[in-house]
């Protein structure tokens, strides 16, 4: 899944943010459907924000969030 054309930096932040994202997910040592499913929810969140102003500023309130999500 490639992320759409944004600010470099901002894409970069996203990616980083969800390999941190997925390597929490691996450490919860889940079956690989419900790792699947948990990332695959959290990044598709990072996804829907991509076409709002204040991108990083939303992602800081998303956090707690996927936090919940992921535990």
């Amino acid at each position: 899944m490639s992320l759409p054309r944004v600010n470099t930096s901002i894409r970069s932040s996203l990616m980083r943010y969800k390999q941190r994202m997925i390597a929490k997910l691996l450490l919860l040592n889940r079956s690989p459907k419900n790792l699947l499913i948990r990332q695959y929810r959290a990044f598709n969140l990072l996804l829907m924000l991509l076409g709002q102003k204040h991108l990083l500023l939303r992602l800081k309130n998303l956090e707690p969030r996927l936090r919940l999500l992921i535990q």
